[in-house]
């Protein structure tokens, strides 16, 4: 009797044990705890960024992720099948829009202002560049002093440009009406501008 009894007891301890242990085990890389699931609960999510900048991705549907991509980097996830709203911060402009994964699928971050990353439509695949509009432009600042552009369109810009000096810049595809305020011309003037891959815009004082 009393060797049954502690055997029970000994697996009790270890029963408690066990369930300790992994209350504490920390959770895998990307916030994906998989508990009581099937392989067919869960797809394959592959996000390709290629800019210098690390990605965010917030997913939230059949459940809630937090997705960080390192710069020039790939990373796979495995999130609950089902539909979502995907929110992703990049190249300075927020995005937000819906995504299928009932399948597995494919998110592709093209270099900031190089312009798509698919030549053509690739099934289950979405190009993050496309979907933003981003493209690279080229102002210079041929007035007397400093130059501030206030921008306003399919998104709103405040970009200062010293005297003399030419700059890049990674911008919403678009129409757009600017405000410049030249200060060596001492004038306040308006205009507009065109954003589309490697537009350029000299400005003068009037």
């Amino acid at each position: 009797m009393h060797s049954k009894l502690t055997l029970r007891s000994l697996v009790l301890i270890l029963v408690l044990a066990s369930t300790l242990l992994a209350a504490a085990a920390p959770a895998p890389a990307g916030g994906f705890l998989a508990t009581s699931l099937q392989a067919g609960d869960l797809v394959r999510l592959t996000v390709e960024n290629r800019t210098d900048q690390p990605l965010k991705i917030w997913l939230s549907g059949t459940a809630f992720y937090y997705l960080s991509i390192p710069a020039n980097s790939t990373e796979v996830f495995t999130p609950l099948r089902g539909e979502y709203t995907y929110s992703v911060f990049v190249c300075g402009i927020n995005v937000s829009e819906t995504l299928d994964l009932s399948k597995n699928y494919r998110l592709i971050q093209p270099a900031c202002g190089s312009g798509p990353a698919l030549a053509e439509n690739v099934p289950q695949t979405v190009d993050l560049g496309t979907v933003a509009r981003l493209v690279k432009v080229t102002f210079e600042n041929d007035t007397t002093g400093n130059l501030t552009l206030v921008l306003t369109g399919p998104a709103t810009y405040v970009l200062f440009i010293p005297k003399g000096q030419e700059k890049d810049y990674t911008i919403r595809r678009g129409d757009y009406a600017v405000t410049l305020y030249a200060y060596g011309c001492g004038s306040v003037t308006s205009t507009t501008f065109t954003a589309r891959a490697h537009a350029e815009k000299t400005f003068v004082c009037p």
